[in-house]
């Protein structure tokens, strides 16, 4: 019987060596802008052609890659997403926040989002489309930066100084738009200022003429696990309703925490004192709606 190759990682523990570079190659794939071939993959990943190859067999016959018939170059699989879409169907976390993101779209005419950190960026588990005036196209799986985003903002309020910086450090803080704000030192600055008010924003930063607030969801040990936000054209955000809209937001993310037992200590203090229930939540109407 041929022996499984393996090679010992960095608690001691023996792993598959084919399934570790098979995953490898995967995710090289699956993060690639354009199709790759087998060359491609091997100077990307050091690894022998030959073996790259009889990875990506296995990977093709199993649906996880596509093969285009012309190039003979790869890509994602319909199987890869299958198992991916997987994380969030299953997970309990998408599955209490969205009925409480569906009032939040429908009462307030928001696109909503629920995400997590991942790394050093947001990654998106729930995105609802309101019938508003805007289309977002992005899915569940999707990721977002977290220096221009409200929910991304949102994500590192419990974190320190040190630990924004341990996590942000040698990453490129992308300026999406001309009101893009760089630098880790005015991030942290902002992020204070917005954990006082207990909301985030971001006045077309990620997205020209798009305004977001964004809120943190706490679990049942008082640790931010998640973030949501609301967006909406920034044309219909005005002294009148922003302080309707970013309560709304934030009675949300304390109703979302409520459920997950959190302590009712942590929604009282981000919705300033007060419980905010579904009956006392404002309902903003947008024009034309």
């Amino acid at each position: 019987m041929e022996k499984e190759p393996s090679s010992d990682n960095r608690d001691g523990k023996s792993k598959s060596q084919s399934l570790d570079r098979g995953l490898m190659v995967l995710e090289a794939i699956g993060a690639a802008d354009a199709d790759l071939g087998v060359r491609d993959l091997a100077r990307m990943l050091g690894i022998a052609k030959s073996i790259v190859q009889r990875l990506l067999n296995t990977l093709f016959e199993r649906g996880f890659v596509e093969q285009d018939p012309v190039s003979r170059k790869y890509r994602i699989g319909a199987r890869a997403f299958e198992i991916g879409s997987g994380f969030t169907r299953s997970g309990s976390l998408a599955q209490i926040a969205t009925p409480e993101l569906e009032l939040l779209t429908k009462q307030h005419q928001l696109n909503s989002y629920l995400g997590i950190l991942r790394d050093n960026t947001a990654l998106y588990l729930a995105t609802l489309q309101s019938s508003g005036p805007i289309a977002i196209q992005v899915s569940p799986g999707d990721r977002i930066p977290l220096h221009t985003t409200a929910l991304g903002k949102a994500l590192l309020f419990d974190m320190s100084d040190a630990e924004i910086r341990a996590l942000l450090e040698g990453t490129q803080m992308e300026r999406r738009t001309a009101k893009s704000k760089l630098g880790i030192a005015a991030l942290i600055k902002e992020v204070r200022q917005a954990k006082a008010l207990g909301f985030t924003i971001s006045e077309g930063e990620n997205i020209v003429g798009i305004y977001s607030i964004g809120a943190p969801v706490y679990d049942a040990t008082g640790h931010i696990i998640a973030a949501i936000s609301g967006a909406l054209p920034v044309d219909l955000v005005g002294r009148g309703n922003l302080d309707h809209l970013s309560r709304a937001v934030v009675a949300t993310a304390a109703r979302i925490s409520q459920r997950l037992g959190a302590p009712r200590r942590l929604a009282a203090v981000a919705t300033g004192g007060t419980l905010i229930t579904r009956k006392s939540t404002p309902t903003i109407r947008s024009k034309g709606n």
